[in-house]
């Protein structure tokens, strides 16, 4: 969620544009030479051992349609990998774990691959790609983009201990794109998040697994998205669906701001994600608690069902607005929202799930704080620790609303009062049940009354609202099932 502008510095090779030919001869660094045929479609043959200028110069050089079939091996590279802006180009390595692009050496660039050109038809397969000094492979405007059976993963430092200063913000990163598939890869060690879908519609993330990042997948200011059958364990954050202001709005998507919209999260397992947050502390997904399941904030028209989500010590299922990460933003001021976001979550169904053993230890710090110390506070944790201090709950309840709606709602003024209107937000849930199957708790946390930040913190717990009767329907509500998303591209 933490942006910045970067500039890819190409590597001297990457600058010579010379066409893809049949020459085998080795470049000046010596080593293997990258093979090309003059076929249609034409096929780049990339043997172990082959150097980083002469991979880095057929790259530039590649014409309309050509495969890049990188064999077994490990090819360090010291720059980022920039990829033309031409249709129709594979990537496609031996498999997972067998061929490895290395970036521990790395010494210009922003990251691994970027493909940042406004490519079409655009595929990675088959291949690790790890330690990058950024991002490990950013996509941005492309139309048709694959990432199938692809490892992105940043490794502990020599020591053992993990290197997270130098661990890269995003794992998969496509941007501004549509028709989108991230499926079965592997990601981890991200600062940030494993598979990152940002301002882009037509999204398929599927049966990936995602560990030990800060988030593992998250949905941002898109339209169209179905995170389904994927593994993400052992991040902070299991899976998240946000939307933040004064991003572009997706370009074509037929939405004029940077809402998100039309999302299900189905079939997934969501467990024991209790990494502490280890994000820069400037970013918004530092504010995320470790130890959470599915946190979505700001979104519209999202679906919750069929989830395993179990062992997250915070919270499980969290739906929240944008004013829990700054309480000061006013979204009629154009100076601070010029892309209109709505900063509240509604028409969110919740439904189906299976929950257990969350909540219970909730996590009230980051690994770095905001003045670039260790152990820097988590508000939301914090909060989270303090219900738990004061006697609200022994474990969080399974489905949580911060409480937080425009006017004219009032706030209840607790349990046994649902505020007025009783469901501002068109929040629905039903048959979520713990493994017994005997039914799920819900709670509003109706944070304005009850959390005032601060040392200490002010906490009413009189001010909780466990009023579920408002939410709970026996059949789907308006607008929902949502639809099923085809991002038009098989694996």
């Amino acid at each position: 969620m933490l942006r910045r502008v970067s500039v890819v510095l190409l590597s001297a090779g990457a600058l010579a544009l010379g066409a893809c030919s049949s020459s085998t001869t080795p470049p000046p660094d010596a080593g293997a030479a990258v093979s090309c045929t003059s076929s249609v479609p034409p096929v780049c043959t990339v043997p172990a051992g082959a150097t980083e200028s002469s991979i880095s110069s057929a790259i530039a050089g590649a014409a309309a349609g050509t495969t890049f079939n990188f064999a077994a091996g490990t090819f360090p590279f010291k720059n980022t990998i920039t990829v033309p802006g031409v249709a129709g180009l594979t990537f496609k390595g031996a498999g997972i774990g067998q061929t490895i692009l290395e970036f521990a050496g790395q010494t210009a660039g922003s990251g691994g691959i970027s493909a940042t050109l406004g490519n079409a038809a655009l595929r990675f397969e088959g291949f690790t790609i790890q330690n990058t000094l950024g991002d490990g492979i950013k996509v941005e405007k492309a139309t048709g983009v694959v990432f199938y059976q692809v490892q992105v993963r940043w490794l502990n430092a020599a020591d053992g201990g993990p290197n997270y200063l130098r661990h890269g913000g995003y794992g998969i990163y496509p941007v501004q794109s549509q028709n989108v598939l991230v499926d079965h890869c592997d990601i981890s060690g991200a600062r940030d998040t494993g598979a990152y879908i940002g301002q882009s519609y037509t999204i398929v993330v599927s049966n990936n697994t995602v560990h030990d990042n800060v988030a593992g997948i998250e949905i941002e200011a898109s339209r169209n998205a179905d995170v389904h059958d994927n593994v993400s364990t052992n991040n902070s954050g299991g899976i998240l669906v946000f939307a933040l202001p004064n991003l572009q709005p997706p370009p074509d998507a037929g939405q004029p701001n940077d809402a998100t919209n039309y999302v299900r999260v189905y079939n997934n397992t969501i467990t024991a994600n209790n990494t502490p947050n280890f994000a820069d502390p400037s970013g918004s997904v530092a504010q995320v608690p470790a130890g959470s399941g599915i946190v979505m904030l700001a979104a519209n028209y999202v679906e919750v069902f069929g989830n395993t989500i179990s062992n997250n010590d915070t919270l499980a299922v969290a739906n929240a607005s944008y004013l829990v990460l700054n309480p000061s933003f006013n979204p009629l001021d154009p100076a601070q929202n010029p892309t209109g976001l709505n900063p509240f979550s509604s028409w969110v169904y919740v439904h189906d799930n299976t929950f257990s053993n969350n909540g219970g230890n909730p996590q009230g710090s980051n690994v770095y704080s905001p003045d670039g110390g260790s152990n820097g506070p988590n508000q939301l944790g914090e909060l989270f620790q303090a219900l738990i201090l004061y006697g609200a709950w022994t474990s969080a309840p399974d489905v949580i609303w911060d409480g937080i709606a425009p006017p004219p709602y009032v706030a209840p003024i607790g349990d046994g009062d649902a505020g007025v209107p009783a469901n501002p937000l068109t929040y629905y849930f039903a048959n979520n049940h713990n493994a017994n199957v005997t039914g799920s708790d819900w709670v509003n946390v109706n944070l304005p009354k009850v959390y005032i930040p601060g040392p200490p913190p002010s906490i009413n717990v009189n001010d909780l609202a466990f009023d579920f009767y408002p939410f709970q329907v026996t059949s789907a509500p308006a607008g929902f099932p949502l639809p099923a998303v085809d991002a038009g591209i098989l694996p």
